[in-house]
C-alpha cells in the first residue's frame, strides 16, 4: 500500500491519495484430465481425408494443439479399460482413443484500488470533502487443464465517490449534508 498526503494550502485544504495491489497465485484443486491419444488425431485426420473433408484437417490440428500443448500432458497414461475405438475410428481394439493425466494448474488473482480525497475548510464554522475510488479486481473463475488461454476471470471494476459538508450552527446544533454514488 502507498499512500501521500499533505496540504494544498495551509491550514485550509488537504489532500490524500492512496494505492494498494495485490497480486498472488492461485493454485486449483487436481483434476482429471483427458485428452485424445496420438492414434485418435492421426485416424481422425485421417478420416477426413478419406471422406472429403480436408478443409476441415487445419482446425482438428488447432484443437489437438491444444491437447498436445497441456500443462501435465507428458504424463498421461491411457484410460483404464480401454476398449479401443472400434469401428468408430477404425482403430483397432485395445487402441486408446484417450490417455489422463493430473494436474493443478495455477492461476493468478489480480487486484488493485486508488482512492483519493480532498478536504476543504472553508470557515471556522464550514468544512468538506470530496472523495474518490477505484477498485479493480479480476479474480479467477475457471482455470483451463490445456492453458492459460482458455481461463476465465471475473472482473470486479467498482467505482464510489462522495462529497460532504458540515455546518455548525451552535455549541448544540450541526448540519451534515453527504451525497454519495457508486458504480
Amino acid at each position: 500500500m502507498t499512500g501521500v498526503q499533505g496540504p494544498i494550502i495551509r491550514s485550509k485544504t488537504f489532500f490524500d491519495v492512496d494505492y494498494e495491489g495485490l497480486r498472488n497465485v492461485l493454485p486449483t484443486a487436481s483434476t482429471l484430465t483427458l485428452v485424445p491419444s496420438q492414434q485418435f488425431q492421426s485416424a481422425t485426420l485421417a478420416n477426413l481425408a478419406a471422406n472429403g473433408h480436408s478443409a476441415e484437417i487445419p482446425f482438428y490440428k488447432q484443437v489437438f494443439a491444444i491437447y498436445n500443448n497441456a500443462p501435465g500432458v507428458g504424463s498421461a497414461t491411457p484410460v483404464a479399460n480401454n476398449r479401443g475405438c472400434q469401428d468408430f475410428t477404425g482403430l483397432a481394439a485395445g487402441v486408446p482413443c484417450a490417455m489422463q493425466f493430473r494436474t493443478t494448474p495455477p492461476n493468478s488473482n489480480r487486484e488493485y484500488q486508488w482512492s483519493g480525497r480532498v478536504d476543504q475548510n472553508f470557515s471556522e464554522k464550514d468544512h468538506g470533502y470530496i472523495r474518490v475510488l477505484r477498485d479493480n479486481g479480476f479474480q479467477p473463475s475457471y482455470t483451463s487443464p490445456f492453458g492459460p488461454t482458455l481461463n476465465d476471470q471475473s472482473n470486479q471494476p467498482q467505482m464510489t465517490g462522495q462529497v460532504s459538508e458540515t455546518h455548525v450552527f451552535g455549541p448544540n446544533t450541526v448540519n451534515e449534508f453527504k451525497g454519495s454514488a457508486l458504480f
